[in-house]
């Protein structure tokens, strides 16, 4: 129990405690807000969000993929909305070995690598991974989705 020598001092502690008590309380709410809003450019990952656009992508703009003659690497052909950046370069005719990588024409937004991780009897795997910034959108995050596709062989007809 709190005793008090006086009726005002009573009112003096009792006004002192309420005035604390509103401080926590803001003090809390600045806290909850504080730590709710994300941090500047957020990453959120995914898997396989993105597939069948960038199938769609490749039936669209690959003009011939095809293996080579030493069957050890596989040739594109591409419209120039992928490629390989050969020095200064931009590369739409391009031959990979598994590993290697190549890259969607850039954007000002995202961007996408490609890995050739298998080359099979009728079709190749690729790997993706695609970065996008939503920031100047108003939103504060960047998305990152990756997958493995298959992309069937295209021969010039």
């Amino acid at each position: 129990m709190i005793y008090w020598n006086t009726p005002n001092e009573a009112k003096v502690k009792l006004r002192g405690k309420c005035k604390m008590n509103k401080m926590l309380k803001l003090l809390a709410f600045f806290c909850l807000l504080c730590f709710s809003v994300p941090a500047s450019g957020e990453q959120q990952n995914s898997q396989c969000n993105d597939q069948k656009w960038y199938e769609d992508f490749f039936n669209k703009h690959t003009l011939e993929l095809v293996l080579c003659q030493d069957k050890k690497k596989v040739c594109f052909i591409s419209d120039a909305s992928f490629g390989k950046d050969l020095g200064d370069t931009w590369q739409s005719q391009f031959s990979l070995e598994i590993g290697e990588q190549f890259r969607q024409a850039l954007d000002d937004h995202g961007s996408t690598t490609f890995e050739l991780q298998a080359i099979q009897e009728d079709e190749v795997v690729v790997k993706y991974e695609s970065t996008f910034d939503h920031r100047s959108f108003g939103k504060n995050f960047v998305t990152v989705d990756t997958c493995s596709i298959k992309i069937p062989y295209i021969a010039r007809g």
